[in-house]
């Protein structure tokens, strides 16, 4: 299937992290908020923050539990989201989370890719992971990617 420089401005937006991955990885950032923009930030982040609970690795991030708080750097300005796992759940939302272990910002383009990357293996969310600006916890923030399903 031939796709377009993002696929985050189809009408339907990748329904798990695998397919988010496809649309993220290789794309530079002015492409990826190319996309973005013609979704809505908002939208995009909400249906990041739904598919999320679905994608825990069991036993993923060697037992890492509690909550980070991102703030994300987006083409319309500052936004919000927090990520937590507990045991194999994982939950995530909108806003500010109710007892954040860590604070971390970045940009929007960073975040996709360190959600979306091969722990250990993808030099992308390496990259992602030194552009971060930590407060709290940072190895619980430096051990998100563990705690997804890597994507195939």
């Amino acid at each position: 299937m031939e796709t377009t420089n993002s696929q985050l401005d189809d009408a339907a937006m990748p329904s798990d992290l695998r397919g988010l991955q496809s649309v993220v990885q290789g794309r530079d950032d002015d492409t990826m908020y190319e996309g973005i923009r013609a979704q809505g930030v908002d939208v995009v982040l909400a249906h990041v923050a739904s598919i999320l609970p679905g994608a825990g690795a069991p036993g993923g991030a060697d037992g890492a539990q509690g909550a980070v708080q991102f703030v994300l750097d987006t083409p319309d300005g500052e936004r919000r989201l927090w990520i937590a796992r507990d045991g194999a759940a994982v939950a995530a939302g909108l806003g500010e989370a109710a007892a954040a272990r860590a604070t971390a910002a970045m940009t929007l383009a960073n975040f996709l890719r360190l959600l979306t990357a091969e722990p250990g293996k993808d030099a992308a969310a390496q990259t992602a992971l030194r552009s971060l600006r930590v407060t709290g916890d940072e190895a619980l923030v430096r051990a998100l990617p563990g705690w997804f399903l890597p994507p195939a």
